[in-house]
């Protein structure tokens, strides 16, 4: 696919993404006016893929050509969004900046520019002239870091929000959606107000995210293996460094997010206490057939149809192993979800409920999978009060 086309004086400038297998870098290219070859400048994750909910609408990420002839764009490296300037000759710059950059302007000189405890900024030339949330967001706590270094060798890197008060505290493991994507410098103000209301948060990149390599965000069809891994080897790291009770551990996610909720819940279901699945996977067959990006992104991620492998897609559907699962769960769902359609939602909710497991719908019309993003407002804070009251209910 190609997307992010930039016209500038010697050629264009674009960004190609292969659709061989989930998680390959994107490739910036170049083409000479005149030329049919295009000449790959630059490889990473381009775009800044790290989660916040208080952005709203596009960002400028590039590619964009500068008055100096070069080309600019954003790539997500480490929990962070990074600007870098190219020359069509492939010469790479890296425009140093202690936080994320999530849009750019003439040049690299204005940017927006985020990190753990607050929203996008204004910064020009350096300094910092406009914080449009100065006056309401006040007094948020930047979260602990830790890592966990996994047996094959590699560090999961994470954070860990902690409530006032000595604990030891209940605790959610709170997993980014994608996989594809990332938690780094950037406010999730969900999970601070799960901190005030005296949860503690642990959260973190597992193999597939992006920004730490290639291999790295490259699961390979491992769905719900190796990032598994990951997640539960960063929890128990949390449980053995901070003031955290491991007989009160919940779990939630959106998106992948979810579905690895769904699954965590149904494969390790002596771990959590409950759960909160929000706009989750629960069976591949019909998410194959349902939504908007079905065959391409099941295929993509594990390398299997309905008609080439289908028992894959039922091994990998957590709906195979609901029999399992113990834990009180809310499902979190928008009616006009077409990435993940709403029938995953209640597959899983009457799984559970046919189960005997305490569950509840929390149904939403008239949104799609952005609403914890971009939904109306009224609908978000009432989402996150069904959240609220879920873990203070079970939790």
């Amino acid at each position: 696919a190609v997307w992010g086309l930039a016209a500038g004086p010697e050629g264009l400038a674009f960004v190609f993404q292969s659709f061989k297998e989930g998680g390959l870098f994107d490739e910036l290219r170049f083409l000479p006016y005149g030329k049919t070859e295009a000449q790959t400048l630059f490889r990473a994750h381009l775009g800044n893929s790290v989660n916040s909910d208080v952005r709203f609408g596009a960002y400028e990420n590039g590619p964009k050509w500068g008055k100096d002839g070069r080309v600019y764009v954003v790539a997500t490296e480490a929990g962070k969004g990074v600007l870098y300037a190219l020359t069509p000759s492939g010469e790479a710059e890296r425009i140093a900046h202690e936080k994320s950059i999530v849009a750019f302007a003439f040049d690299g000189a204005a940017l927006l520019a985020e990190d753990f405890p607050h929203g996008p900024r204004l910064v020009f030339k350096g300094r910092e002239v406009y914080d449009p949330n100065r006056r309401v967001l006040k007094g948020l706590n930047a979260p602990e870091p830790l890592t966990f270094r996994a047996p094959e060798g590699h560090a999961v890197p994470g954070w860990v929000l902690l409530p006032e008060g000595e604990g030891p505290h209940p605790v959610i493991l709170y997993i980014h959606g994608g996989p594809h994507t990332a938690f780094g410098r950037a406010l999730m103000l969900e999970l601070e107000l799960f901190r005030q209301a005296g949860f503690a948060v642990v959260f973190g990149n597992p193999r597939g995210s992006t920004g730490y390599g290639e291999d790295f965000a490259r699961l390979k069809g491992r769905w719900g293996e190796i990032d598994a891994a990951d997640l539960l080897g960063l929890l128990d790291e949390a449980l053995k460094r901070f003031p955290l009770d491991p007989s009160r551990v919940g779990v939630a996610g959106g998106s992948y997010g979810g579905y690895m909720t769904n699954w965590l819940t149904a494969k390790h279901p002596e771990r959590f206490k409950a759960a909160v699945t929000d706009r989750s996977i629960s069976n591949w067959t019909s998410f194959f057939g349902a939504s908007d990006i079905g065959p391409m992104f099941t295929r993509l991620q594990l390398f299997a149809d309905p008609w080439k492998h289908p028992e894959v897609l039922w091994e990998k559907s957590p709906l195979a192993h609901a029999h399992r699962v113990k834990a009180p769960t809310l499902i979190v769902h928008a009616e006009q979800d077409h990435r993940c359609p709403i029938d995953q939602g209640e597959t899983w909710y009457t799984a559970l409920f046919d189960r005997g497991v305490k569950a509840r719908f929390f149904r939403v019309p008239g949104e799609g999978h952005n609403l914890s993003r971009s939904g109306r407002p009224d609908r978000r804070v009432a989402r996150l009060r069904a959240y609220l009251d879920w873990w203070k209910e079970n939790l």
